[in-house]
């Protein structure tokens, strides 16, 4: 029987196949940082991102920042209702660690709000304060049915892995800047200062250096199409 509907078509298969010679290209106005880690159930992390200065002083909204999170949870075989026992979202933190956007990205009344494993997050910010510095994603794991270890049989101190594929961009496309550039020298700098100051680095600044070190070539179009 075939699909007509292209919501449901693409909510079955996403976008198709990547681009290649897209995906490893990054445009001088926006760049992509993918994240790739695990969490502990019920617990919390965050991960440092860079907002560059060259796109400081607009009072309109000029910083779109893109963010989907993935994970392939433990299908739960006792109860199909829940077949998803696990709930990962994220949040962004400006460096003053005031959130700016919500964990949830759709309404809890929803059947499907408890058993997603794909979610996608759009912002978009002024850039007249807050620039050249760290924002942060607040990454949360939580299980969504009770006595969750002992129903799915995992063993003590489980983790659950997940990806998020983060673009930050300029939304003027202001060609005289280099965006992709100066993130990827944020991330270096702060790489060299975390290894200088090991014996107070926090652990998820650690795992925020080892893992975006090399992957800023990657541009939007892996996250849509």
């Amino acid at each position: 029987h075939e699909i007509t509907n292209l919501n449901v078509r693409k909510s079955l298969v996403g976008n198709g196949l990547p681009n290649l010679e897209k995906a490893l290209h990054s445009l001088a106005t926006s760049s992509t940082i993918v994240v790739q880690d695990s969490i502990a159930i019920n617990h919390q992390k965050n991960v440092r991102i860079p907002i560059p200065a060259s796109i400081a002083g607009s009072s309109r909204k000029r910083l779109r920042v893109k963010m989907t999170l993935v994970y392939n949870p433990p299908v739960n075989t006792v109860d199909l209702n829940n077949y998803n026992p696990v709930d990962i979202s994220a949040r962004l933190l400006r460096e003053d660690g005031i959130p700016v956007s919500r964990y949830n990205t759709r309404d809890k009344a929803s059947p499907a709000f408890s058993k997603s494993n794909v979610k996608s997050y759009v912002e978009e910010f002024s850039t007249r304060e807050h620039t050249d510095c760290f924002w942060e994603i607040e990454v949360k794991s939580e299980t969504l049915i009770d006595e969750f270890h002992k129903t799915l049989h995992l063993e003590a101190g489980y983790e659950q892995g997940y990806s998020i594929v983060l673009s930050i961009e300029d939304m003027n496309a202001d060609d005289t800047i280099d965006l992709h550039s100066e993130i990827s020298q944020m991330i270096e700098i702060d790489i060299q200062n975390q290894i200088n100051s090991a014996k107070t680095m926090k652990s998820e600044d650690f795992m925020y250096g080892i893992i975006v070190g090399v992957v800023l070539a990657f541009s939007i179009y892996l996250m849509y199409g």
